[in-house]
């Protein structure tokens, strides 16, 4: 039996809605293989969802597991991109949940127009153009946590 993921989606929403369940949570994937921001987004696009979107705390606790579980410790692409600062879904940026790293953003050069995420998941401002490894949001990596009593 083939069922489609938008149906599964509907039905996990529906599930949710029900208060069965807490929390979706979704897990980031980090890709290694540097890459400019535009093709950061096309590769996350392509396999995962888009590029990460870091909304809280817990979401920049989960790239700081990740990126010591990986001992990677660099900067990496996030969908964050300074056309009026939206994400790359064009959400809107909660800047309660934007934590900069110190300095930033600094646009050097006037030019540093996409965000970045450091393994301590605080965010920076680069040039899109520079190569930088990137996060990924894969709903297909999501866990559903059961609320027990």
């Amino acid at each position: 039996m083939e069922i489609s993921l938008a149906k599964l989606n509907v039905y996990f929403n529906a599930v949710l809605s029900t208060g069965l369940f807490s929390k979706t949570f979704c897990y980031f994937t980090l890709i290694q293989e540097p890459k400019t921001w535009t093709e950061a987004q096309s590769y996350c696009k392509k396999y995962n969802t888009d590029l990460a979107t870091i909304q809280s705390d817990e979401d920049r606790y989960k790239i700081q597991e990740i990126a010591i579980s990986m001992k990677f410790q660099d900067r990496a692409w996030i969908g964050l991109s300074k056309n009026l600062w939206l994400w790359s879904d064009q959400s809107k940026v909660s800047w309660t949940s934007v934590k900069w790293a110190e300095g930033q953003p600094d646009n050097t050069n006037g030019n540093e127009k996409c965000g970045f995420v450091r393994e301590t998941g605080l965010i920076g401002d680069e040039d899109c153009l520079h190569p930088l490894p990137f996060f990924c949001t894969g709903e297909t990596r999501c866990e559903i946590s059961w609320i027990s009593e």
